[in-house]
């Protein structure tokens, strides 16, 4: 089937004088979870992570993708002719070095314009310029090749309710024009999906598990113009939206809504989001720079972070019935990991204020552990047993926020290598928990604390340690987070106060265990004038068979004995007797 398209794709290819074809994974806003219309990576390739990029000429084609994906990659490419690149190995070319090594001056590379970012598009086509290879963006030339192309997702938009979302759309919508008065801009273009739930308080579901729909924000001083499908809106969010000066327009008229602003006026674009068909529509003045409500979402207030702590007890009751209802099933009989994923959700679905996954749960036994985004499914599922390492990674989408929680559980006797790995990997999420930190610090000056103790062992992990995280929205939400790459984005972007991050390490033995082990943490101020730490948000203990004491400092045993503490003393009123006295023991003291 892959060889097919592949063939058909040449042939369009070839018929408009074009020798590769960029195909990013992408939809138009650039979103990280795609409505299935926007999956033309996945279809051309059959590759199906988040992350990777397929690239095809007219006698090779290739998929690069980072280390989360290698194992699946390897797997979902079997029996193409599609080469995998392992991205950041010693020697791997990367794509444009790929395509100029096997180009010529003058050749031609195509990229769909809806799916391409400005800054994107610029990055390629300048290191493509080098070699004299022209990158050229423009319509989407899979509409012809796609007979059962998905259409365009039409689920109802609802509200955040207020008494969530605590700040007005009211409000939201003037501070956004102060910024923009402040930078001189005219009008700004919510491009990101988030942006436009956050800014006007609604929510969607046209995007798996990020509670967005598909639309575009136009505000000016004077206006606001939402541009998405009229008819998922219904008469009294309308009438709201009116009441705040919002003006409904159809999703595909933003194109003509751009064109149309007046030339002499400026309009604040965010290249890293904006696509190139946008774009090349502007035919005002443009300010490029990053989306002010990016920075200004990322900044939760006291209220939502008290909601969110409340969101967390929910969740870590639905957790601990999960688990618990895993460690009694597998005592009869095994339990397929894509079941486990399902009673998850179940338990979190039986939660006050539960939305919906925040993202498909990764449950990888044993071997698939190692496969750092592993997603089982009915048909491709391991089953999980009374031995041997459990690695779970789950989330959910609640009115009062978004988590994001893994934790990696033994379920027989471990090893003594186990035990090592795994409290190395705790080592260092609890030091980046305890950090204080001056103001000013960024992701990057932060991310060693976790890696410090593997690196001791000369032990490593291929993911950033975290990422920013969304109220009620996108589980992986820019700009923050921590990552070794000091010029990345989260690698550079100032920790500050009322951001949630997660702080996840982790270790990962290919074809025997996973280890990841995450809380998500809020940065506050204190406990000095100009300093930040960090306060945990998330409540689950984690497995004391796996933790090696003799590793551990006193400090580290203080920390974990009174976040043990604090998850019982939370959860536990939550809880009938029977679970109080499970939970009390696997939250007792280590040296108990």
């Amino acid at each position: 089937m892959i060889q097919r398209r592949l063939k058909q794709l040449r042939a369009v290819l070839d018929k408009n004088g074009l020798k590769a074809i960029i195909v990013y994974p992408a939809d138009p806003h650039q979103s990280e979870y795609l409505p299935d219309y926007w999956r033309m990576r996945d279809w051309i390739s059959g590759f199906t992570g988040s992350a990777g990029t397929a690239v095809i000429t007219d006698d090779k084609a290739g998929l690069w993708t980072d280390s989360r994906y290698f194992i699946q990659a390897e797997s979902e490419l079997s029996g193409t002719e599609i080469e995998l690149f392992r991205q950041g190995e010693k020697g791997v070319l990367g794509v444009t070095e790929w395509l100029s090594a096997e180009l010529k001056a003058g050749d031609k590379v195509y990229w769909v314009a809806e799916t391409a970012s400005v800054q994107q598009s610029r990055k390629f086509s300048k290191a493509l310029s080098q070699k004299d290879i022209i990158l050229e963006t423009g319509p989407d030339i899979f509409e012809e090749l796609w007979k059962d192309r998905p259409t365009l997702p039409e689920a109802t938009i609802y509200e955040h309710p207020i008494e969530f979302a605590i700040t007005t759309v009211a409000e939201k919508i003037d501070a956004l024009r102060s910024k923009l008065i402040s930078e001189g801009a005219d009008y700004f273009i919510a491009a990101a999906l988030d942006e436009t739930a956050w800014l006007l308080n609604l929510r969607g579901s046209d995007v798996d598990c990020n509670p967005v729909f598909l639309s575009w924000t136009l505000v000016g001083h004077e206006s606001v113009v939402l541009f998405t499908q009229p008819s998922k809106i219904d008469d009294e969010i309308r009438e709201k939206l009116l009441q705040n000066g919002v003006e409904i327009r159809p999703y595909e008229e933003v194109d003509a809504a751009v064109q149309q602003i007046d030339k002499k006026s400026c309009l604040w674009i965010d290249p890293v989001v904006l696509n190139c068909k946008i774009y090349d529509l502007i035919k005002c003045k443009k300010l490029e720079l990053r989306s002010p409500i990016m920075q200004m979402k990322a900044l939760k207030n006291t209220d939502q972070i008290q909601h969110i702590s409340k969101a967390m007890i929910r969740d870590g009751v639905a957790l601990f019935r999960a688990f618990n209802w895993l460690k009694s099933e597998i005592q009869k009989t095994g339990v397929k990991e894509s079941a486990f994923a399902k009673k998850i959700t179940f338990f979190r679905s039986q939660q006050k204020n539960y939305i919906g996954e925040s993202f498909s749960a990764i449950v990888g036994y044993k071997g698939n552990g190692a496969i750092v985004h592993y997603h089982p499914t009915d048909k491709k599922s391991a089953v999980i047993q009374t031995d041997g390492m459990l690695l779970v990674d789950s989330g959910g989408q609640y009115f009062d926020g978004t988590t994001d929680i893994t934790r990696t559980i033994h379920l027989g006797t471990p090893s003594n290598q186990e035990k090592e790995h795994f409290t190395l990997v705790l080592k260092g999420m609890i030091a980046l928990s305890l950090a204080i930190f001056p103001e000013g610090t960024t992701g990057a000056q932060l991310d060693i604390l976790a890696r410090q103790f593997l690196w001791n062992k000369g032990l490593n992990f291929g993911h950033g340690t975290g990422h920013g995280v969304g109220y009620f929205l996108n589980v992986h939400e820019p700009p923050q987070g921590f990552v070794p790459q000091i010029h990345s984005e989260r690698g550079k972007t100032v920790i500050e106060e009322g951001m949630i991050s997660s702080n996840e390490p982790g270790f990962y033995k290919a074809g025997e265990y996973g280890i990841r082990s995450e809380n998500l943490v809020v940065s506050k101020s204190g406990p000095y004038e100009g300093y930040l730490h960090f306060e945990t948000l998330t409540l689950y203990p984690f497995d004391r068979k796996l933790i090696a004491e003799e590793l551990l400092t006193e400090g580290e045993v203080k920390w974990i004995d009174e976040y043990h503490h604090l998850v019982f003393n939370q959860l536990s009123n939550f809880l009938d007797k029977d679970e109080q006295q499970v939970l009390k023991d696997e939250c007792r003291p280590i040296k108990g």
